[in-house]
């Protein structure tokens, strides 16, 4: 307590003054452990403080501070494994009291290298088939990538290989007709490996329609295909074919009443190419 006495005799009433604490000692950080746990690194801390007492927490992990949960004086930080470099990490934690005294531990861990590259094709469907030119993004995603690779075998319609290139991962435009097998791989530094590819086609011919200037303004006695039909069009991946005679269905039958008549002719593929052609003629009887 304190009081004081004037020149008088004077007595002020008595005070208590306020406790000061000499506080030279540094938090006692009682710990610091990191584990995965459903896909995630949760990194535990705790300190203690008997004197001034703990003002704050601060936990960083390479330089970059964490933005943890402070409960009393555990400290708790949860990081999603995905977002995480696959590589060697320094986590480190601080503590400090009222008085200004700090304590800092630290420890590293290595994150382990499991996971293959990522791969993606785009652009392009499995199993598709078009009929204009086709644009082909790849992409090869991996912290540690070490290679990639894109390589691209081109067949005819019979299935007969003509090329085989290699593309390096980006944009790739194709012009050309014929069945392709697109294949894109990528190797990391842990030699974790990925393959993923596509097959397409592209076939921008329409149908070929036989041709018809043998009938075409011309006088016959007689009109007869039958024998003929299955080749009046013709392509690899013919999806469709109508054969009208003056506007009716077709089917090849022998025609020969006199009059006039137009045979017109379509016929599409599987990649929606299509063709028409018509022919107009007359028939008729010649005169006894």
């Amino acid at each position: 307590t304190v009081s004081a006495i004037d020149d008088c005799g004077n007595i002020s009433e008595k005070v208590k003054s306020p406790e000061i604490i000499l506080d030279n000692k540094k938090p006692d950080i009682t710990e610091l452990t990191a584990e995965i746990e459903n896909e995630k690194l949760i990194i535990k801390a705790a300190a203690k403080d008997s004197l001034s007492g703990i003002e704050s927490m601060s936990l960083f992990m390479d330089s970059g501070e964490i933005k943890g949960k402070q409960e009393g004086s555990e400290y708790t930080a949860t990081i999603p494994i995905d977002i995480m470099k696959r590589a060697n990490h320094s986590v480190t934690f601080k503590v400090r009291d009222k008085a200004g005294n700090e304590t800092t531990d630290e420890f590293n861990f290595e994150l382990e290298d499991n996971k293959a590259p990522e791969l993606s094709i785009s652009g392009v469907e499995n199993m598709a088939l078009y009929n204009n030119n086709v644009k082909i993004y790849t992409k090869a995603t991996d912290d540690n990538l070490s290679k990639s690779e894109c390589i691209i075998e081109k067949f005819d319609f019979n299935g007969r290989r003509i090329s085989q290139k290699s593309y390096p991962i980006g944009k790739i435009v194709l012009n050309d007709d014929g069945n392709y097998r697109i294949r894109v791989s990528a190797t990391d530094e842990n030699a974790n490996v990925s393959v993923t590819e596509r097959c397409f086609s592209i076939d921008k011919k329409a149908p070929k329609i036989a041709d018809l200037s043998n009938i075409d303004k011309k006088y016959l006695k007689r009109l007869s295909l039958k024998k003929d039909l299955n080749l009046i069009a013709r392509d690899h991946a013919l999806s469709s074919l109508s054969i009208y005679l003056n506007g009716r269905e077709y089917n090849g039958e022998d025609i020969n009443t006199p009059g006039h008549y137009v045979l017109s002719v379509e016929a599409s593929d599987k990649a929606g190419n299509s063709s028409s052609s018509a022919a107009e003629f007359i028939i008729r009887q010649k005169s006894r």
